[in-house]
């Protein structure tokens, strides 16, 4: 976490230590510092921290959603076939085997 607020940034003059406190700033105080500083597009303080902001993004779009890792794809595959050939594993899905046993009870 940043020591000095966006209140104190906006006052400092040396580049070397704001630069610093973009780079630390969480996305909440960046956000409000590059609102702050909207009316000063050509400062490169707040052209450093848009780049910043841009790059945390990207970073967090990279990632991928858990439904394209291939783990999930192979298990609901072979939970597919278990149900399919009628191995119950109590999930709450409806198979063959289950429905008979109880109907064997219920008689």
């Amino acid at each position: 976490m940043p020591s000095k607020t966006v209140a104190e940034i906006l006052n400092e003059q040396n580049f070397r230590i704001i630069r610093e406190w973009i780079s630390e700033a969480d996305d909440g105080q960046l956000d409000e510092y590059i609102s702050r500083t909207a009316t000063h597009t050509d400062d490169r303080s707040h052209k450093m921290a848009l780049a910043e902001r841009n790059r945390r993004h990207f970073k967090h779009l990279s990632k991928p959603h858990w439904t394209t890792a291939p783990n999930f794809w192979i298990t609901l595959a072979a939970h597919c076939w278990l149900h399919f050939n009628g191995v119950c594993c109590d999930c709450g899905v409806a198979c063959d085997k289950r429905m008979a046993s109880s109907r064997s009870t219920r008689a």
